[in-house]
C-alpha cells in the first residue's frame, strides 16, 4: 500500500542546496554579508540560514530570530515545498565559525546542510 512507497521516496529522496556565497570565505571583523540559500528537494521541507560559532556565549538572538529579512519570527514558519529559498544578512563577528544552508523537513529534522566556512579577519585601521 501507500506506506511502503513513503519509505521507497524516501530513501531515494533527492537534495540540492544552492548558497552563495559558498566555500571557506574571508572577512573582516564587523563587517555584514549577505548570504542567500535555495533549495530542491524531492521531501518537502523548508530551509534556514544559521550561524554557528566557536564559543556558546555569543548573543545566538542577534539577527537569527525574529528578523529574517523583517518579519516577525511566526511568519517564517513556512508550508513544506519542494524547493524553497532564503536570504539572510549576516554580521561577521569573530567567533563566527560557519554559516550553514539547513533543509528541515516537516518534522523539523535536518535532512541537508551546506556550510560556508568564515575566517575573520582583525579589523583594519
Amino acid at each position: 500500500g501507500n506506506l511502503c512507497d513513503e519509505q521507497e521516496n524516501k530513501r531515494e529522496s533527492i537534495l540540492t542546496i544552492t548558497m552563495i556565497p559558498a566555500g571557506r570565505l574571508s572577512f573582516v571583523n564587523g563587517q555584514s554579508e549577505h548570504f542567500r540559500c535555495e533549495f530542491n528537494s524531492s521531501i518537502a521541507g523548508r530551509v534556514e540560514i544559521r550561524e554557528e560559532y566557536s564559543y556558546r556565549g555569543e548573543d545566538r538572538s542577534q539577527g537569527v530570530l525574529g528578523e529574517a529579512d523583517g518579519f516577525p519570527l511566526y511568519a517564517r514558519r513556512v508550508v513544506p515545498k519542494y524547493f524553497g529559498e532564503a536570504e539572510r544578512t549576516v554580521r561577521i563577528t569573530e567567533h563566527l565559525t560557519s554559516v550553514d544552508c539547513v533543509v528541515l523537513d516537516e518534522l523539523d529534522q535536518v535532512i541537508g546542510k551546506t556550510q560556508a566556512y568564515i575566517q575573520v579577519n582583525p579589523t583594519s585601521d
